[in-house]
């Protein structure tokens, strides 16, 4: 049986999607567009949905293709097979995708390949604009790093490099490489991919008290759908990330040494909290709230 996977974020509520273009550009700057694109993300009275939702009637994102000759030599269409045909069938081996960026709407899909560090490297420079625009606009970068503030002064700030998976920690050091210049470092990657672990750590001090986040799924199949395949979802009950909003991105990983697989985040995003492999499996994280500290070990990993 296929399945497809839903998107449901609660906050994602803009824009469509349609077909890229198949024409390289050049230049990376586009990912974000122009000065006025940017000025039109910029929000200062914290109200983003109204604010965002109401701009998609004058912003428009070009759909594009975007490929450097630095992290490939292959071009953005090589890996098109053609096939369009939405059968309910095994569409044979996974053909390997070049590194690239394309553009559907408000969606940004990277595709990567090979190790963890290189992984990382590639999203760092397909996505730097984005994240650069982050670090200087984002309000939820600016709670990150006053969680690490935090962090480091309660000595709990260890936590996120000694737990975290060691293909985390060098896909990291990839970004750095890549995205260092505009202030990612290998601190601020690590604490925003173990956030989930780190806001239970820092709820857990004296007169703490984070906005934490809820996670609910569905799944429909059978009679249920439409079509009669299988669907699945899942809605992040959180905050109007600010960050999330301007920038939702799907991120297609091919390992060198694992299964090619999806996942829904943002720029500098490495936890696959919503995804789906090449063998169909479907996966999504429930967030919840431990109901005491003594429900807290901190042996645990990110999820």
């Amino acid at each position: 049986m296929q399945i497809k996977i839903v998107i449901m974020m609660l906050f994602f509520t803009l824009g469509a999607c349609s077909s890229p273009t198949e024409e390289p550009l050049v230049d990376q700057a586009a990912a974000i567009g122009d000065d006025a694109l940017a000025d039109d993300r910029e929000t200062n009275d914290g109200n983003l949905v109204d604010e965002l939702g109401a701009q998609t009637d004058h912003i428009e994102i070009s759909d594009e293709v975007i490929v450097d000759e630095i992290i490939s030599d292959e071009t953005a269409d090589e890996a098109d097979t053609g096939d369009t045909s939405d059968e309910d069938t095994d569409t044979g081996p996974w053909t390997p995708v070049a590194p690239k960026r394309e553009q559907h709407g408000i969606w940004t899909i990277v595709w990567l390949s090979g190790t963890p560090y290189e992984m990382g490297f590639q999203q760092g420079q397909l996505l730097h604009d984005q994240i650069e625009y982050g670090i200087k606009n984002s309000q939820f970068v600016k709670d990150i790093k006053t969680q690490m503030t935090i962090a480091k002064l309660a000595h709990v700030d260890k936590f996120a490099e000694l737990n975290s998976y060691s293909d985390i920690v060098q896909e990291c050091d990839g970004m750095v490489a890549a995205a260092g210049d505009v202030g990612w470092t290998k601190e601020l990657c690590l604490f925003v991919n173990f956030g989930d672990v780190m806001m239970e750590i820092l709820d857990s001090l004296p007169g703490s008290r984070m906005s934490l986040p809820g996670c609910s799924q569905m799944m429909v199949t059978g009679t249920a759908s439409a079509d009669g395949r299988m669907y699945h979802g899942r809605i992040l009950d959180w905050d109007a990330i600010d960050y999330l909003l301007w920038f939702p991105t799907i991120i297609v990983r091919q390992p060198h040494d694992g299964l090619p697989h999806v996942y829904v985040g943002f720029p500098g995003n490495l936890s696959p909290y919503t995804g789906m492999n090449v063998a169909g499996l479907s996966m999504a994280s429930n967030e919840t709230d431990p109901l005491d500290s003594s429900q807290r070990d901190y042996s645990g990993r990110s999820h």
